[in-house]
């Protein structure tokens, strides 16, 4: 495993505390090697549930920070620790499109990170 899925995971597991949701997922955008924007997923947010890839992306839009070229890396985890699947769904796929992320990681059931090219 590559030391910056190991930072980001550590980061995650922190994180994704902050859900409120049953299936709780963790978001970070990564730029340059470094940890730029945060989300998880959350119910009733301003009325709406949002996922963590859209309020991760949605907090770096406040921090005018661009994410052209950034890597995100989306965690889910299990009770037991292990991971679970934090593939981003169609509608947030369209959100990391437009953002101009170049790649996505996410968790899988077989305890390893995927990788997708956008």
């Amino acid at each position: 495993m590559s030391s910056r899925i190991i930072k980001t995971e550590k980061i995650a597991r922190d994180k994704v505390k902050e859900s409120t949701c049953r299936t709780s997922l963790a978001a970070i955008v990564v730029k340059g090697g470094v940890p730029i924007a945060f989300g998880s997923n959350k119910k009733n947010h301003r009325g709406f549930s949002i996922h963590a890839e859209v309020n991760a992306l949605n907090r770096l839009k406040r921090q005018k920070n661009g994410a052209e070229g950034a890597d995100l890396y989306v965690y889910r985890f299990l009770a037991s620790g292990n991971y679970g699947l934090a593939k981003p769904c169609p509608d947030c796929m369209s959100e990391i499109i437009s953002s101009g992320i170049k790649r996505v990681y996410y968790s899988d059931y077989d305890g390893k990170m995927k990788m997708i090219k956008v």
